[in-house]
């Protein structure tokens, strides 16, 4: 098992296929670069997310609760 800081690079094709096989929804081959691009963008994008490291004193809220409408 390799250790924390070392990952398995993300390849967008190979979770296009497990992930679209694992919801029962095929992903037509017409459409299969376009959604594996924007995988990638997504991908991207968590990946500048999970790298922002939170003070000890922070802690993630377990639910998200959007503030209601102004009165």
């Amino acid at each position: 098992m390799p250790a924390s800081d070392e990952r398995t690079p993300f390849d967008p094709e190979v979770y296009l296929e497990q992930a679209s096989r694992l919801a029962g929804v095929p992903v037509p081959a017409a459409y299969r670069e376009g959604v594996a691009r924007n995988l990638l963008l997504i991908a991207g994008m968590a990946e500048l997310v999970m790298s922002f490291s939170l003070p000890p004193t922070e802690e993630p809220a377990p639910v998200f609760l959007p503030a209601g409408p102004e009165r």
